[in-house]
């Protein structure tokens, strides 16, 4: 697995929720919640390991952040 610059303890708590979802098409929107309770936002480096775990391309994540708008994408949306 790459190495993310993020809360490993964080990541462990995402990789496992991920783990334990046994259809993993179509769960991309239900992951990104929990990713966002979890870290309070979306890293970068979340999205990366998203895009990788769940086999999706970069441009559906540009979609999303503009159908989604309640999902906080960066750090100082959060605040």
């Amino acid at each position: 697995m790459a190495k993310y610059d993020v809360d490993s303890e964080k990541l462990k708590q995402l990789e496992d929720y991920i783990d334990s979802i046994k259809q993993k098409e179509g769960a991309l929107i239900g992951v990104l919640y929990k990713a966002q309770e979890i870290f309070g936002y979306l890293p970068k480096d979340v999205q990366l390991l998203l895009q990788e775990s769940l086999k999706f391309q970069l441009q559906r994540f540009m979609e999303l952040q503009h159908s989604i708008p309640i999902l906080q994408w960066s750090q100082e949306e959060s605040t």
